[in-house]
């Protein structure tokens, strides 16, 4: 047997275990210390009377900015797809609009409107699953998919339908990213998303706080009640060119409260 070749593969397999134990070392006390830290947190909180309501999304590490881009949308897909056939565009200072009878599309430089007319709608319009079902399927056709929505709010009365959903990133909410529908019970369906998409991440070498520690040093009122926390990105200062990113949250009256994931700070 050579000795000297054994005792470097022992010396070797023993390297790789000395750098497994480690690192799962390292991840064990880190997750340790995030339990610490936020059963100390709640603790300060159920002091300052505030109730967490909500799950907590355990988010650390690194993220970076997001920056944005205009969206190229497929023209010659999207009118066959709203009219039935191709349709030949009008540009003007500030738009470019496809219209023929009552389905309408138009571009401008921050969003793209959708106008179309559905044909005997009655019952779906009655049908809310239904209707939000279609909803998804139109997005969906137009390339928005469903796994890329989370639903922000909607309100209902005799004759309107209105639904609000955020786009997302990779999962993360985009904040400032909206796509509107609103639907009349006579079959008017008039639909607003974004003209822009995320281009690229920026990465920083500094960590986000958690929502926790967030939620400590965020000053929210004395007797909140926080019923829903998410993690995403915001533009925070007027003017940016990219999106920070951002934790929400939304308490008991309504009232929703954004902050800096980097520094804890409120949008200016």
């Amino acid at each position: 047997m050579d000795w000297s070749k054994a005792k470097t593969i022992l010396i070797v397999v023993f390297l790789i275990l000395n750098v497994f134990l480690l690192f799962t070392a390292l991840y064990a006390n880190s997750s340790h210390g995030f339990q610490d830290y936020a059963r100390y947190a709640e603790e300060y909180l159920r002091q300052r009377n505030i109730e967490i309501d909500a799950k907590i999304p355990q988010i650390t590490g690194q993220k970076g900015n997001i920056v944005y881009e205009a969206r190229d949308f497929d023209f010659s897909q999207l009118t066959r797809y709203v009219f039935g056939h191709e349709v030949a565009r009008t540009v003007t200072e500030n738009s470019t609009v496809f219209a023929e009878d009552d389905n309408r599309i138009e571009l401008t430089e921050d969003e793209l409107m959708i106008t179309s007319s559905l044909s005997d709608d009655s019952d779906r319009f009655k049908n809310s699953k239904a209707f939000l079902q279609m909803v998804y399927s139109f997005l969906d056709d137009i390339g928005y998919p469903q796994n890329n929505l989370t639903l922000q709010s909607s309100e209902e009365t005799e004759s309107t339908k209105a639904y609000v959903f955020n786009l997302k990133y990779k999962n993360d909410v985009l904040f400032d990213q909206f796509i509107r529908v609103d639907f009349q019970s006579d079959g008017l369906l008039t639909i607003t998303v974004p003209a822009k998409e995320v281009k690229r991440v920026n990465h920083f070498n500094s960590d986000i706080l958690s929502a926790y520690q967030v939620l400590v040093m965020g000053g929210l009122p004395d007797g909140s009640v926080v019923k829903d926390v998410s993690f995403g990105y915001k533009q925070m200062s007027k003017g940016e060119l990219f999106d920070t990113p951002a934790w929400r949250f939304l308490l008991s009256d309504g009232t929703v409260y954004f902050f800096d994931a980097y520094t804890g700070e409120k949008p200016l």
